[in-house]
């Protein structure tokens, strides 16, 4: 360090920096630096004489190298940094997950089977007990230190160099992250150290990514390398294990939140009998997703603050899309759609340039596609233009990718019908010409064998299975919601018949599709709610249906109606044992008491009524008899309807159903949270929408008892 020069008082020998901390100076003998810096890991330099007020200043040449040399020494002290930052004053043990060491052997939550809380009452329980204990590791190898260096990209020069530059940066989407902030670091530190209580051991998670890996191609793709062939897929469980671990350690925000995401989906699907095997019987399913969720969340947050967005965070966001729409979540989903869209914006992937890449261009894709389809679900506009330049199909698209691109196009053009509430006869024109558009589309873009009796064989892949079946269903959604609003209406005017007919024949197809699917050996145990909604919201159009226009209905139309009806509420059931499942079993309860009211054997004590969301309100009153001249005239009418059926087969009893819904689907709750989502209890009445512009009660009857069939 040099001769010490004269030290003065604050006092009479601190240095600088104690003068500045104000505290007590002691230099050791035979030392250069005081303790204080010396524990600081700082600089001791002695205060500078102060000059007389005569005195001549000191020369410009001086202050720069003096600033110079504190901006040196500031430096050097904020790289060092993240590492002081954690390793606090505790026994560190010196393994890591990369070794082979899990958080979960420290866990009281995945271990001793107590249920998770929240990430921070947990992380603050397990901070006590080790300062209590002394025995509990800290995962200080979470984080590789070498990784991180002071962001030199965003100082001040640089910035300037950069603002007078006649080029324009070069900016790529494949490159390597920039590196975090000292600040940034800390908070991932923090972060990961907190998530470490609820990652499984190595071993559970080999077993996780073994039993769901089936699954890999139907979600959205993980990346695990810059090349566009660099994507995990079915067989590669070792090289997704390495994948995983490393990503945990790698200090990009970004590749570590795909990590939590993805083993968050294999969690997700994990069946019920399976996931007992493998976390605690106190610890929800959900619960325990939803806490990864929250994890990947602060580490998108923080991939996000420098530049805007990468394309890791993008795949991200695709991600919580999925895991949102697997749990009955549209709105959330659309939330994530909508910061993947910004996130795109914002790292130029709707750019040709960058989409000359099959990995930017299916993230872009996923992200505007599937934004596009929930906000036409939701009823609320859409964030992208139809004139964007980005909004083209890309290069060699596949049967599947052509068909969600074309259905994207048409869910534009319902959302544009909708938000301006569908009035005026122009605007029934546009949905005639939207239905002709897209049965053209199905004859066009759909191969003829996706439509014939076993096509789903045994020996297909269960990927394609699962794109065949449902690319049907959401292609359908779109043309059953174009004319759900006018089916409505053809109850009194017949002018809407072709929607009543239209609507009908999209919701056939889905319940067709949906239970071909679940009845398929390689498709019972796929778990998404939104899509088990789906085909729930069909099966409710099709009992809507004969109620509202009975005239159009025929016979054996109305029978093998039920009969799709009974159908889907099986399938519902099966997957309400097998998963996870809170839209599956609601769903079920609201059919069986449908079929049991339109037999006239809803027996029950109390009236049933439900908020389906996005749907409308149901309420089907308990049975009570009907007067003997009333039982009488409605058997009469039964006898005119129907084939001869056995004397003891009318019953005396008859319910009334009542439905109130909104012809557009506009205005719906948002601002609930997660008490308007799928996964929310129907039965809290206070949800949906504030006002319905339309509604029915429907008397059912004849009745027959449960081995009969009934007439509406």
């Amino acid at each position: 360090m040099g001769a010490p020069g004269k030290r003065m008082r604050l006092g009479t020998k601190s240095c600088a920096e104690c003068r500045r901390r104000k505290v007590r100076c002691i230099i050791p003998p035979g030392q250069d630096r005081c303790d204080a810096c010396q524990a600081h890991g700082s600089s001791c330099v002695p205060q500078e004489k102060q000059l007389d007020g005569d005195a001549s200043p000191v020369s410009g040449t001086d202050d720069v190298a003096a600033l110079k040399k504190r901006l040196d020494e500031l430096e050097t002290l904020m790289r060092g940094l993240p590492g002081d930052m954690l390793n606090r004053s505790v026994s560190v043990h010196d393994t890591g997950l990369t070794d082979g060491s899990t958080a979960a052997s420290a866990s009281p939550s995945l271990t001793d089977g107590r249920s998770p809380s929240s990430i921070g009452t947990t992380f603050q329980q397990q901070q006590q007990q080790q300062q209590d204990q002394q025995q509990s590791p800290i995962y200080s190898s979470l984080v590789d230190t070498a990784h991180i260096v002071p962001a030199f990209q965003n100082s001040p020069l640089i910035s300037l160099f950069n603002e007078s530059s006649i080029f324009d940066p070069i900016t790529h989407t494949h490159t390597v992250p920039g590196p975090l902030t000292p600040t940034a670091s800390s908070r991932l530190r923090q972060c990961l150290a907190q998530f470490a209580s609820y990652l499984p051991r190595p071993e559970r998670v080999v077993k996780l990514f073994e039993g769901t890996q089936q699954y890999w191609s139907i979600w959205p793709p993980y990346f695990y390398g810059p090349g566009d062939a660099d994507c995990l897929g079915p067989g590669q469980v070792p090289l997704a294990e390495k994948t995983f671990h490393n990503a945990l350690v790698s200090g990009h925000p970004g590749q570590t939140a795909k990590a939590i995401l993805f083993l968050s989906l294999c969690i997700q699907q994990t069946p019920k009998r399976l996931i007992q095997s493998l976390i605690p019987p106190s610890i929800q399913q959900q619960e325990l997703v939803d806490t990864y969720i929250e994890t990947a969340q602060t580490l998108l947050l923080l991939d996000t603050e420098a530049a805007g967005g990468t394309l890791d965070s993008v795949e991200g966001m695709n991600m919580l899309y999925k895991l949102c729409i697997n749990s009955g979540r549209p709105q959330r989903a659309w939330s994530w759609n909508r910061q993947a869209i910004t996130a795109s914006l914002s790292c130029g992937l709707p750019s040709k340039v960058t989409r000359a890449s099959e990995r930017s261009a299916q993230a872009w894709a996923i992200a505007w596609r599937a934004e596009r389809f929930m906000a036409m679900t939701l009823g609320l506009p859409s964030s992208t233009s139809a004139l964007h330049p980005g909004l083209e199909p890309l290069q060699d698209e596949n049967t599947v990718m052509a068909i969600m691109y074309y259905v994207a196009v048409v869910c534009g053009k319902i959302i544009d019908r909708d938000q301006s509430r569908g009035g005026g006869r122009s605007h029934y024109a546009t949905t005639i010409q939207l239905g002709e558009d897209i049965e053209d589309a199905k004859r066009q873009l759909f191969p003829a064998q996706w439509w014939t009796d076993g096509h789903l064989s045994p020996d297909l892949d269960q990927a394609a299975g699962w794109y065949q079946q449902s690319t049907k269903i959401i292609f359908l959604t779109a043309l059953k919601v174009a004319h759900l609003p006018y089916m409505l209406r053809a109850a009194t005017d017949r002018r809407y018949g072709p929607s009543w007919d239209a609507a009908m024949g999209a919701a056939r197809d889905i319940c067709v599709a949906y239970c071909d699917f679940r009845h398929w050996p390689k498709g019972g145990a796929e778990l998404c709610q939104v899509m088990d909604f789906r085909a729930f919201s069909a099966a409710l159009v099709l009992v809507l249906g004969h109620l509202v226009a009975p005239a159009q209905s025929q016979l054996a139309a109305a029978e093998a109606d039920a009969a799709r009806v009974r159908d889907v509420a099986l399938c519902l059931r099966q997957t309400a044992a097998m998963m996870d499942c809170r839209v599956a079993e609601q769903a079920v309860r609201t059919l069986d008491v449908l079929d049991a009211a339109q037999r006239g054997v809803y027996m029950a004590e109390d009236d049933y009524e439900v908020m389906v969301p996005y749907f409308g309100k149901i309420r089907v009153n308990k049975a009570f008899f009907r007067p003997q001249e009333q039982q009488l005239q409605q058997a009469q009418q039964a006898q005119q309807q129907l084939q001869q059926k056995p004397e003891d087969a009318v019953s005396d009893h008859f319910n009334t159903v009542e439905f109130n819904t909104n012809d557009f689907l506009v205005e719906f709750p948002v601002d609930m949270g997660e008490a308007a989502e799928l996964c929310c209890d129907w039965a809290e009445l206070g949800l949906g929408y504030s006002s319905m512009d339309w509604g029915h009660s429907f008397t059912c009857g004849p009745f027959f008892d449960t081995e009969g069939a009934g007439a509406t």
